[in-house]
């Protein structure tokens, strides 16, 4: 994935009511947080266009729940599930790495990734390092 302008829309609720939603889309490339909606009244607050959300394991089930909005509606999106090494875990006992293989099955044209452990000890010493607190 290659953008010369992006927007990153994290997903609080300071975007609403700010009319902001078209400007966001001009973006080449939209990278979203979590689960936060773009369907229905958020459109023109938020944006409708997603190119890249990166979901961390505690919204996992929020996210199977409203498979209908996130997923099945957003087949041209690349999703990022991040999360500790005990739910990402490929050996079969990662609770998360599990249900997105499920999902991987149940809708294959969906372009799903998952962080490595190797670069989530990465994220989490860069954390440490910009905030002075250990996650």
């Amino acid at each position: 994935m290659h953008c010369q302008t992006c927007s990153l829309v994290t997903s609080s609720g300071h975007l609403v009511g700010g009319g902001r939603g078209p400007e966001i889309d001009r973006g080449d490339c939209v990278i979203r947080m979590n689960d936060a909606p773009v369907a229905g009244a958020f459109g023109p607050d938020v944006g409708r266009r997603t190119s890249l959300r990166v979901i961390a394991h505690s919204s996992l089930q929020r996210v199977l729940r409203g498979r209908r909005e996130l997923l099945d509606a957003s087949q041209d999106t690349v999703f990022v599930f991040w999360g500790p090494s005990g739910y990402m875990r490929r050996d079969g006992r990662g609770p998360v790495y599990n249900h997105l293989r499920l999902l991987g099955q149940l809708l294959p044209a969906l372009r799903v990734y998952v962080v490595s452990l190797h670069k989530m000890l990465q994220f989490d010493e860069l954390f440490k390092r910009e905030t002075g607190k250990d996650r």
